[in-house]
């Protein structure tokens, strides 16, 4: 495994709980009237992206419980559409698939230990 996608498996992790952080005492509507918090959680959601868009494919296929594609989709969206970014899908980005890919991410560094 190269050195490099450690480390950015090391960022997704970090930046995933910072994001849950930000909304932990947030419903979808104090979300949605929240600015600030939207901005930090979708910077925290590319910074995920950007690292795994960068993570080589054979560091990608020792952990097939993360979906690569799907977390470099919403990468692209969110950097191309800034625009129209779609709160609601942010918002189950948040609630459903953060923690989850913090824990399958935690699994595959402690097997790599």
């Amino acid at each position: 495994m190269p050195l490099e996608d450690s480390t950015r498996i090391r960022h997704m992790i970090e930046a995933a709980p910072e994001a849950l952080s930000y909304c932990a005492d947030m419903d979808e509507d104090a979300f949605r009237n929240d600015r600030r918090t939207q901005r930090a959680v979708v910077q925290c959601i590319q910074v995920i992206g950007e690292a795994a868009n960068r993570v080589a494919d054979v560091t990608q296929s020792q952990s097939t419980g993360v979906p690569w594609d799907q977390i470099v989709g919403m990468r692209h969206r969110i950097v191309h559409t800034y625009f129209d970014i779609d709160l609601a899908l942010v918002w189950q980005v948040i609630k459903k698939d953060l923690q989850p890919l913090i824990d399958e991410l935690r699994k595959w560094e402690r097997e790599q230990s």
